[in-house]
């Protein structure tokens, strides 16, 4: 227990470094004690960019159900642990090829990137944007599962019948 929580807290005090890792301390900062001017979140670009990757991610699973429900992946791979790795990796080539970075969106938005932007080590950025992604879509597939949509013991019946075969 004490391990879990230890671990917890080493990711929360990351997780509060993180904007300064990622896009370096404003210059307001590094020039003295004061805190820095208050900023203005702006709620229509934080919806609209959020309301995109939800759009994104539910395309990614629409596209990813093809792949996973194609007869080669669930004779070959289903059940064997290839499918988050799969979708991780399409998920990095569309944000790199898409150039998309939701982590700089998000903060651009709540006005914590200063006047500059956040354009310091986009990589980190990425590498979020694409493991929110490849998450969003496995939320997404759970969705489908419930409202009747997908259906995941007919796919691992079809998996076993192909192995089968």
């Amino acid at each position: 227990m004490r391990t879990q929580i230890s671990i917890f807290l080493l990711i929360l005090f990351l997780a509060m470094l993180a904007p300064i890792f990622i896009f370096g301390l404003p210059v307001s900062y590094a020039q003295g004690p004061n805190p820095p001017p208050s900023t203005q979140a702006d709620y229509s670009k934080l919806g609209s960019a959020l309301l995109g990757y939800l759009v994104i991610s539910a395309v990614l699973e629409m596209a990813l159900t093809v792949v996973f429900n194609w007869r080669l992946f669930s004779r070959y791979l289903e059940g064997k642990g290839w499918k988050t790795p799969f979708a991780i990796l399409f998920s990095a080539f569309v944000v790199w090829n898409y150039d998309l970075n939701m982590m700089k969106d998000v903060l651009d938005a709540l006005g914590m990137c200063g006047k500059d932007g956040c354009s310091q080590s986009p990589i980190i950025g990425r590498v979020v944007t694409a493991f929110a992604l490849a998450g969003g879509s496995d939320a997404f597939f759970r969705l489908f599962t419930r409202l009747g949509i997908r259906n995941p013991l007919e796919r691992k019946e079809k998996a076993a019948e192909e192995a089968a075969a």
